[in-house]
C-alpha cells in the first residue's frame, strides 16, 4: 500500500502520474529540492504521526474531503 508520493526537483508530474494518483486516491506532494535534500530533510524531522495513528489520519482526511474534493488536491498542491 503507498501511503503517499514525493515528487522532487520541482517538476510537474505528467498526466498519467496524475490520473493513476486520481483514481488510487495516492497524495502527491512537490517539493523544489532535489532528491537528496529532500531525503536529507525527513531523516532529521521528527514524525508528528505515529504508527498508531490511523484514526488522525482518517479524521483529517474526512475534514478535508468536506473543504476541497479529493480529487482536487492534486491540482491544488501543484
Amino acid at each position: 500500500m503507498v501511503g503517499g508520493i514525493i515528487l522532487t526537483g520541482g517538476k510537474n508530474p505528467g498526466d498519467l502520474v496524475l490520473r493513476v494518483a486520481r483514481e488510487r486516491s495516492i497524495p502527491l506532494v512537490l517539493t523544489r529540492s532535489d532528491t537528496f535534500q529532500t531525503m536529507e530533510r525527513l531523516e532529521k524531522a521528527k514524525p508528528s504521526l505515529g504508527v498508531r495513528d490511523e484514526f488522525k489520519v482518517r479524521q483529517f482526511l474526512e475534514l478535508m474531503d468536506q473543504a476541497t474534493p479529493s480529487d482536487q488536491w492534486v491540482e491544488a498542491l501543484l
